[in-house]
């Protein structure tokens, strides 16, 4: 390029060498402020202005406003070349430098502050990204709930907020305040919609108990045999469906009984399998060993076994008192709790600046079964894995005048099929009765009484016995539907049969 610097003619007077050196100097300045020059520099663009190149439609600014965080965003150009400013609208910024828009900006928010300090830039400044975005698009919506808690689902989706957003919940209504941008709020309420329908969804288990005193030795006869040793758990035997309620044989040896095959023969008998599971112990996840005294164990009892005829068939026998029969319904994954005790009373006392004081305290004695259902799935149906606590009281005798509780305890996990019944054992009671006969009047005279009267002594081991029945309710109507059912037909179990010649017509014309 060529520089075509003006000429002018030298004034008379003026010595030629000072208008040399006045050129030089002002060649010189020229350089210096324009730079060198080549032919490539006609094809250059022109010189950004100051303040960087110039903004465009797409761009991501950051808006700080000092000392006034509320108003601070992170704002894109729309394709208008505008921004949006929180309270004041947009602001157009397109094709002008950074600065540029820092000033445009800055006289708008003077409609709101007296002397507002703005800074744009392309690139967060450290204290821009260290303080939670707040932008100008924000919304609050509420959601009211239909199924779900408000203040448990606040909690489990806190993390989905974004810095500058809240998730809040309000009790009274059971809704859930969220605060944030559109798209946040958007796939939070994504997540609300599948949580509070699966809230509706929420399995329910029925859980039955049978608390008996069943005479030791009485259950093996009509089937339930314990955990052994073995790598696979060993079962006994009840005998097939047309005798049901016999007592039938089994097998002597626990160590050595395994189960193979749907049924067996012993004397001549059938007898169905009674444990189901080669390798229960994996599915109950308790170790399983021999029973020792005093010692809870479990066993289980297969799908279809009633447990109130095999209750019923002792209790006819005087084999077995039943104590009581709870039913609750706990909801999936939450504990519940049976309790059958009694609250006795005893006085305690305590040293005082006035003497002595006595207050009265109460202790619990009886049963108490603390369990959490777990429904899940499997590819032979569903089951439930219950969280059992049995806890068994009994007073013990009194030490310094403060009574004794003795109290048998344990913590399993059992995962039992869906109607399926598992039984806690291993609580031995020893009882013993005293009788006097004799003859009436002078049986009880002194000394000669002794000769007409007879002392017997029976000690009896009874084991206190926990039967637990597990039943799966999808949806809640089925509750009360399906005990209605169960009900009826119990009621119609316990009806006298009409005799085979005789119609019910007949009947009522009697």
């Amino acid at each position: 390029m060529e520089m075509n610097m003006p000429h002018h003619p030298i004034p008379d007077g003026v010595p030629r060498g000072r208008w040399r050196c006045a050129a030089v100097l002002l060649a010189g300045c020229w350089l210096a402020a324009f730079g060198s020059f080549s032919a490539d520099d006609e094809k250059s663009p022109a010189p950004a202005r100051a303040g960087g190149a110039a903004i465009a439609a797409g761009d991501t600014l950051f808006v700080e406003v000092y000392r006034r965080p509320e108003l601070s965003t992170t704002t894109q150009v729309d394709a208008n070349g505008n921004i949006s400013v929180p309270y004041v609208g947009n602001v157009s910024v397109a094709g002008v430098s950074e600065k540029e828009a820092g000033e445009r900006v800055q006289n708008a928010l003077l409609t709101i502050l007296k002397n507002p300090r703005v800074t744009v830039s392309r690139s967060a400044s450290p204290r821009a990204a260290m303080a939670p975005p707040r932008t100008a698009d924000m919304q609050t919506q509420v959601i009211n709930l239909n199924n779900g808690n408000a203040e448990v689902l606040s909690a489990t989706l806190s993390g989905m907020n974004s810095a500058g957003g809240s998730i809040s919940a309000d009790p009274n209504t059971n809704s859930l305040i969220i605060t944030d941008t559109p798209a946040v709020i958007q796939n939070i309420m994504a997540a609300i919609t599948q949580l509070d329908q699966m809230q509706s969804q929420i399995t329910q288990v029925r859980i039955e108990s049978k608390v008996a005193e069943v005479e030791q030795g009485a259950m093996k006869q009509l089937g339930v045999r314990w955990f052994s040793k073995s790598s696979e758990v060993t079962g006994g035997y009840y005998p097939a469906v047309q005798q049901l309620l016999g007592t039938g044989q089994i097998a002597d040896s626990l160590a050595n009984e395994r189960i193979s095959g749907a049924n067996t023969t012993y004397n001549n008998t059938t007898y169905r399998r009674f444990v189901d599971e080669p390798n229960l112990d994996r599915r109950l996840q308790v170790p399983l060993q021999a029973p020792t005294a005093g010692q809870m164990f479990f066993g289980l009892l297969t799908h279809g076994v009633d447990v109130g005829a095999l209750i019923d068939a002792l209790v006819q026998d005087n084999k077995a008192e039943v104590l009581a029969s709870p039913m609750i319904l706990a909801v999936n994954h939450k504990p519940a709790e049976i309790k059958m005790a009694d609250e006795f009373p005893y006085t305690e006392a305590s040293q005082s600046y006035g003497g002595m004081a006595y207050s009265v305290k109460f202790m619990d004695l009886g049963i108490k079964l603390q369990v959490t259902p777990h429904v899940y799935k499997d590819s032979t149906g569903p089951y439930v894995q219950l969280e059992l606590t049995p806890e068994v009281s009994f007073a013990a005798g009194v030490s310094n005048g403060i009574p004794v509780r003795s109290v048998r305890s344990s913590n399993s996990i059992a995962n039992v099929r869906d109607g399926q019944t598992l039984v806690i054992g291993g609580i031995v009671l020893n009882d013993e009765h005293t009788a006097v006969q004799g003859v009436p009047g002078i049986s009880k005279v002194p000394v000669v009484g002794n000769l007409f009267k007879r002392k017997e002594k029976s000690r009896s081991r009874n084991e206190l016995m926990i039967f637990v029945t597990p039943t799966i309710h999808e949806a809640p109507e089925s509750v009360t539907w399906d005990r209605m059912i169960n009900l009826t037909g119990a009621a119609r179990r316990d009806m006298p049969a009409l005799p085979v010649n005789e119609t019910q017509g007949e009947r009522r014309k009697d």
